[in-house]
């Protein structure tokens, strides 16, 4: 094959998926034209999004777009956008090597592009690029993590496109985006994605996570080994809890440390080993950063059936309208976490537990204290950026009386007292919830990788929490040291 190449694709939605295949294509392969295809209807659209990518190519590197593709919902017209992809696709590969991208998107875009590249073949590499989805939702590569967009030769296979592949020193993707730090959000508010203080944060350190860690192209099968990473916890200098994953982009690696963490910190907790201030601040950390899963652990109106199930899967199994009140302790739980995946319409927050956050946020004297002030701090954004209502009906203090007062809604808590002698006692629907390492969650669909997506998402976010300038500073105080560190060894 000729060592040149022009990058083929079809504009299509979503749009995260659209923009990290492009992004991932780019940073593997040495092309020096790109052809996007878009059909009618979504040209002003399409132009919007091309020209963020325009903005973040290197010079040197043409870039055309073809607008005039038949509606992909018009199935009438589907051997139309077949032969269309294929006379587009014969002018475009005429004398390059074109590499044909398909990714997560319209069924019928990536069945038309599949059929026309098979009329071709020669000279024509077809790329898949997967997107692993849970809270990655509305970001795309570099911001989610590269291990989990492997780029997948369907034709004609890996071992013959190693000439197409950059040297690592190429791969401009990274340079560009190197200095963008804080503009992290102004790049995905083009595409009109707001982000909330700390998921900019968690976006940021999966990108800085990816050039650290994921050195591999990640070609799927021939370049897929990463560096071993080790996140240890520290308290007075001495090591309590650490994990390892053997390789970065070994998925099942990546969901072994993760449910290493969360399970080695239940015991740290159960040893007694660690003063309760201490304690109580590594606790709100590994809830928080969703090391510990929200999952449900018992329900009080007939739904037992849902014991460890993710959250959220568990309400996509509850029927009725009823509001879905949360306490506080579950908010600190990283209900945020499962709501990037899928937002709840029901799921609203009291205002007895608003208050109480305000509260926390500004009341504190105890080390303890003063980082719940800015997990607390974190939770409001969180709460204002998702829009997550709040039901002023449930205002009374304490909260849980608040809660077992409304009308219409369901208690929401991770407290087993509160469950037990107030929301039972009182008939209240409730639900008890309890945060659990990653490998003890149920998933209802797509079960492996979901699991993967959040266990790769509770890295990054306890990093970002971790390197939160606030929150880091009240952790040297307490003497506590959450490091992540690199290892280069694959033994």
């Amino acid at each position: 094959m000729s060592s040149k190449c022009v990058f083929i694709t079809f504009y299509s939605e979503p749009i995260e998926a659209f923009l990290t295949s492009v992004f991932r294509i780019l940073d593997v392969f040495d092309c020096n034209s790109i052809a996007i295809f878009t059909s009618e209807g979504r040209v002003d659209e399409a132009k919007r999004i091309i020209d963020l990518v325009r903005s973040y190519i290197p010079n040197g590197i043409d870039l055309h777009i073809y607008p005039d593709f038949p509606l992909p919902n018009n199935l009438d017209s589907f051997d139309n956008l077949v032969n269309k992809i294929y006379e587009k696709l014969s002018n475009v590969s005429s004398k390059d090597v074109a590499i044909v991208a398909v990714y997560t998107g319209s069924r019928i875009e990536v069945s038309a592009t599949v059929l026309a590249v098979s009329r071709i073949r020669e000279n024509t590499v077809l790329v898949y690029t997967p997107f692993f989805w849970g809270p990655w939702s509305s970001l795309f590569y570099p911001f989610t993590p590269k291990p989990l967009e492997p780029l997948v030769i369907l034709h004609p296979d890996a071992e013959s496109v190693k000439n197409l592949v950059k040297q690592s020193n190429k791969q401009y993707v990274p340079n560009i985006l190197s200095n963008l730090g804080n503009k992290v959000s102004e790049l995905l508010s083009e595409i009109g994605k707001q982000l909330s203080i700390l998921r900019k944060r968690t976006s940021y350190e999966q990108y800085k996570m990816n050039l650290h860690y994921a050195y591999s192209t990640m070609l799927y099968p021939v370049d897929v080994m990463c560096s071993k990473i080790r996140v240890s916890i520290h308290v007075d200098g001495s090591e309590k809890l650490s994990a390892e994953a053997r390789d970065y982009c070994s998925t099942k690696d990546v969901v072994e440390i993760v449910d290493g963490l969360g399970k080695g910190f239940i015991k740290l907790r159960e040893s007694g080993s660690i003063d309760s201030d201490r304690l109580n601040a590594l606790d709100l950390l590994f809830k928080f950063s969703s090391i510990l899963t929200l999952a449900v652990e018992e329900c009080s109106y007939g739904c037992s059936d849902n014991k460890d199930l993710l959250f959220i899967d568990a309400l996509r199994t509850i029927g009725g309208s009823d509001s879905i009140l949360v306490d506080t302790n579950v908010l600190y739980a990283s209900l945020h976490t499962q709501l990037y995946e899928h937002r709840v319409e029901r799921i609203k927050v009291p205002l007895c537990a608003y208050v109480e956050l305000l509260k926390h946020r500004t009341h504190y004297r105890e080390n303890y204290e003063k980082l719940r002030s800015e997990i607390a701090l974190l939770v409001l954004d969180e709460v204002k950026t998702i829009g997550i209502p709040l039901d002023s009906n449930a205002s009374q203090q304490p909260c849980e009386v608040g809660m077992a007062l409304a009308r219409d809604a369901i208690a929401v808590t991770a407290d087993r007292h509160a469950y037990t002698d107030l929301f039972k006692h009182l008939n209240v629907k409730a639900i008890l919830v309890s945060p659990k390492p990653i490998k003890s969650i149920r998933f209802i669909y797509r079960e492996d990788m979901r699991r993967i997506s959040y266990a790769y998402y509770a890295l990054a976010q306890l990093k970002a929490l971790t390197s939160y300038t606030p929150i880091e500073k009240i952790l040297q105080n307490m003497k506590i040291n959450i490091e992540f560190k690199q290892i280069h060894d694959k033994q």
